[in-house]
């Protein structure tokens, strides 16, 4: 299967469950556990996909409304607490089972709810560690946000308290040694070394994700540039749309990465007014990019 860059989320905020399907098959994944039910729009398109579909969700109020949404449905499982420690029993109810987590529990303002930290991620990861389920995939919402927030832009306290990239990488390969970590656009996906030797991934996705884990050394970056500023297609598109799919993020100095990329096409089509005003950006956003020769 081509694994591509892409946007694996609807204009609802949902996960696609088209894009989500294709996962699914190649890693014969056949439960879907999720962490933050918030409306539910995302368990409602899981239905299509998985046999068995459990949420979790930490705010009463948002359980209570999908109580209601989902009453007559026996293939959701809802889970109200902590999503660290309710993981465990939506991964024993799931009999063995290969599973498919969506970690998306975080507080973000608004009606949702907040634990003792802003994000539970480095507690999850724990507790799937602990269920076992080691042929699950496992996909990481809004990357985005795991950056040092930079100065100079609005402020929402819900943007702070992520792990860095980096870091939150380095915890992974400690918990999992035989994991392959993909950051494809605002998800981090975790596969199985035996499903991820079923992918092909494309070179824009590897460009992109390499740049984005920080593995790249300096002598690397004008390469993997070039290969992000010659997409096409698809690829082309979703790197030309990120930045205004993220606009909101940007006022807070968050999705630099999307606008760096934008810049490296703006710049290929010799659109330089417009280049140069991303490249700005980006860096204003706390990216290390070179100086172009033509700046």
């Amino acid at each position: 299967m081509r694994f591509a860059l892409a946007n694996f989320k609807s204009s609802s905020g949902g996960l696609d469950p088209q894009k989500v399907s294709t996962i699914a098959q190649v890693a014969e994944t056949e439960v879907f556990i999720e962490t933050g039910t918030y409306l539910g729009d995302t368990v409602q398109a899981m239905l299509g996909v998985f046999e068995s579909v459990y949420s979790i969700e930490l705010s009463p109020e948002l359980y209570k409304q999908a109580l209601t949404r989902f009453a007559e449905e026996s293939r959701v499982k809802l889970l109200l607490g902590d999503s660290s420690r309710k993981l465990s029993e939506a991964a024993q109810a799931s009999r063995g089972r290969n599973a498919m987590f969506w970690l998306d529990a975080h507080w973000s303002g608004g009606n949702t709810a907040r634990s003792d930290e802003n994000t539970p991620i480095v507690g999850e990861l724990k507790s799937i560690r602990s269920c076992g389920l080691e042929n699950s995939v496992i996909m990481i919402d809004d990357l985005r946000y795991f950056i040092d927030v930079p100065s100079g832009f609005d402020v929402h306290e819900a943007n702070h308290g992520y792990p860095l990239i980096r870091d939150l990488l380095a915890q992974i390969r400690e918990l999992w040694p035989d994991r392959v970590a993909v950051i494809n656009g605002d998800i981090l996906f975790l596969f199985p070394d035996n499903v991820y030797s079923r992918l092909e991934v494309s070179a824009v996705l590897s460009a992109t994700n390499r740049l984005r884990s920080g593995g790249a050394s300096a002598e690397e970056r004008p390469a993997l540039e070039e290969i992000i500023a010659n997409a096409e297609g698809d690829e082309r598109e979703l790197i030309l749309a990120l930045p205004v799919t993220f606009h909101h993020s940007l006022q807070y100095g968050i999705g630099g990465e999307y606008v760096y990329w934008r810049a490296l096409v703006r710049e290929r089509d010799e659109a330089f007014d417009a280049a140069r005003a991303d490249f700005a950006l980006a860096r204003k956003c706390g990216l290390t990019i070179p100086a172009r020769a033509w700046e």
